[in-house]
């Protein structure tokens, strides 16, 4: 996804539980603890969604969103808040913010609410039939296969992965222009934590060295693999699903 979350709010609590969740999502998270923090480092960090605690800042999240009308990039500024008058919500929006989330903070619930604001504002980006994944740096799957006509093996690294298909990237070889949408492969070797799966796929995208497939079959290891996942879904989204594509 390579997006730039910015999360800031004064509880811990709040700003861990957004980062375990939104990880694993395809953001990159950046926390906060307030704007005093985070100001100084705003071009560092370049972000394309601000999540804010507005709880005792109500000068500062106006500010900010003031502000942020000066920004040539369009940034979706989120705010979180315990309680809110309809003028100072009629202002908010004014001020182009792009949704109120309300407290009491319920991670689950809201990572819901982020995710329908964001696709609503970047649907061209975000537009999935279902939800991608991303694992951890050190579960990072690959995905290999030996290419019968070059005499040759190729290896991928694993970026997101749902239960229909999988984003990868190509690193051994470095140059295989024959990977374009509709290329076959029909045996590969899957890993991903500590599942190993044979799996048939086809290419559906290509951009650069990131090869996107779509699994035709998954031989062995499917129930692993959907166990996986949906575990993943259940501690990011637990029992509230996703109504529609996003």
């Amino acid at each position: 996804m390579d997006m730039n979350i910015v999360v800031i709010s004064k509880l811990h609590l709040i700003r861990q539980s957004l980062m375990q969740r939104l990880k694993f999502l395809g953001f990159n998270v950046y926390l906060f603890s307030d704007m005093q923090e985070f100001l100084p480092r705003f071009n560092l960090v370049n972000p394309d969604i601000i999540l804010m605690d507005g709880d005792g800042a109500e000068k500062e999240w106006k500010l900010l969103a003031k502000g942020l009308s000066n920004v040539k990039k369009i940034i979706i500024f989120i705010l979180l808040i315990s309680a809110i008058s309809i003028d100072s919500a009629n202002e908010a929006i004014a001020l182009g913010i792009a949704g109120i989330i309300l407290k009491p903070f319920n991670p689950e619930e809201h990572i819901k609410k982020i995710m329908e604001i964001v696709h609503k504002n970047r649907s061209h980006e975000l537009k999935r039939s279902a939800p991608r994944f991303y694992p951890d740096i050190e579960d990072r799957g690959t995905l290999s296969f030996f290419d019968s006509e070059k005499k040759e093996p190729v290896n991928f690294t694993l970026i997101n992965i749902s239960k229909r298909g999988a984003l990868l990237h190509l690193i051994n070889p470095l140059v295989k222009e024959e990977l374009q949408p509709g290329y076959r492969i029909p045996d590969a070797e899957l890993k991903l934590h500590s599942i190993e799966l044979d799996v048939s796929c086809t290419v559906v995208h290509r951009y650069g060295q990131y090869i996107g497939v779509l699994f035709e079959n998954i031989h062995t290891g499917k129930s692993q693999l959907y166990r996986y996942i949906e575990t993943l879904d259940n501690n990011i989204f637990g029992t509230v699903r996703l109504k529609g594509k996003w």
